[in-house]
């Protein structure tokens, strides 16, 4: 298993690519356990096997690194994929999952087809309401 070492590249380009990469692995497996960021970051080490992604493969997915915490492997998979932007920018998407579910590409999707078959709250006014006095209470606590 290859580790990382951000402060050793010089290659600045790679050196920010590597960053990302580890940002996205440690958020995803903080949403993962819906822990939040107060979680200590240093519990975890991710051994990533394939060191960078292919740019002639935009279908490509990484799903061979691996989650140490607290030096104990996890039963974990990462999904990993870069969504090639218009504009020639890049992004990496990164899940945190479960070994048992199958790997499948990430899609965009566009507004339309998120909100198809969703309806506004404010139909129901009741509902907004009491939706709306349950949070002016947790702002309180």
């Amino acid at each position: 298993m290859k580790i990382f070492h951000l402060n050793k590249s010089k290659d600045e380009k790679r050196l920010f690519c590597h960053f990302n990469r580890l940002w996205c692995l440690k958020e995803s497996y903080i949403k993962y356990i819906g822990f939040g960021i107060g979680f200590k970051l240093a519990r975890l080490n991710f051994c990533i096997n394939t060191d960078e992604f292919d740019e002639n493969n935009h279908e490509q997915i990484l799903s061979d690194t691996k989650l140490e915490l607290d030096n104990k492997v996890l039963p974990l998979r990462f999904d990993e994929q870069v969504i090639y932007l218009s504009d020639n920018e890049q992004q990496i998407i990164t899940v945190c999952l479960t070994e048992k579910h199958n790997v499948q590409p990430f899609i965009e999707l566009t507004i339309e087809e998120i909100l198809k078959g969703c309806s506004p709250l404010n139909e129901n006014e009741q509902a907004d309401n009491k939706w709306w006095k349950n949070f002016e209470k947790k702002k309180e606590k």
